[in-house]
């Protein structure tokens, strides 16, 4: 059963923006100042249903490995015989977690996932890097099959979102630095019996 959250942060930037990077400095933070911390991904059953397309085709992959097309197919697949189908399974794990923080990294649809994860209280970040450095990440990611643009990053752009990060080129110290004062400016907000106050 969900419980109340003390922080919700929702991840967005194109592909190769560093959107799992930060997502993991995020936890890592947040769990430092004392609060358990789960990233729940909206795209969960879209690497299912890509394992089990590879599976059928005699091919074995890992599980975060994308095949980016086949992927956004798969979405678009399951938003045509119900356009909540992803957000719905969502929040079915989002309301299975014990965790006091929660962190999604993963959002890019703006008509229907958008609303439901504003509606939860989720505090919108958004990743900013070029879009040279975009591509050379994605290119060293050793995903299945890249896609440096997507139909999707006009629906990321769209995105209100409430902070901005700086990942062009900054080490990830300078990026850890930034999750911090975001964390630590968002606790100190909190009435909470973890921080004593």
């Amino acid at each position: 059963m969900s419980r109340a959250r003390s922080l919700k942060y929702c991840v967005i930037a194109p592909a190769g923006a560093g959107k799992s990077t930060v997502a993991k400095l995020l936890k890592e933070e947040i769990e430092r100042c004392g609060l358990d911390c789960e990233v729940v991904k909206l795209a969960e059953p879209l690497y299912h249903l890509q394992a089990a397309f590879y599976s059928a085709a005699g091919i074995d992959i890992s599980r975060h490995q994308q095949n980016h097309p086949l992927m956004e197919g798969i979405a678009d697949a399951l938003r045509t015989l119900n356009p909540r189908s992803i957000v719905d399974d969502f929040m079915r794990r989002y309301h299975a977690s014990t965790a006091s923080a929660v962190v999604n990294d993963d959002l890019r649809d703006l008509a229907v996932d958008w609303p439901v994860l504003r509606e939860l209280g989720f505090v919108t970040i958004m990743v900013h890097a070029s879009a040279q450095l975009r591509a050379a990440r994605l290119a060293q990611r050793g995903d299945l099959k890249v896609s440096a643009t997507s139909k999707l990053d006009a629906n990321v752009f769209a995105i209100e979102h409430d902070i901005a990060i700086d990942n062009d080129g900054c080490s990830l110290k300078e990026l850890r630095e930034q999750v911090r004062a975001i964390v630590e400016r968002d606790l100190g907000q909190l009435v909470s019996p973890v921080l004593g106050a």
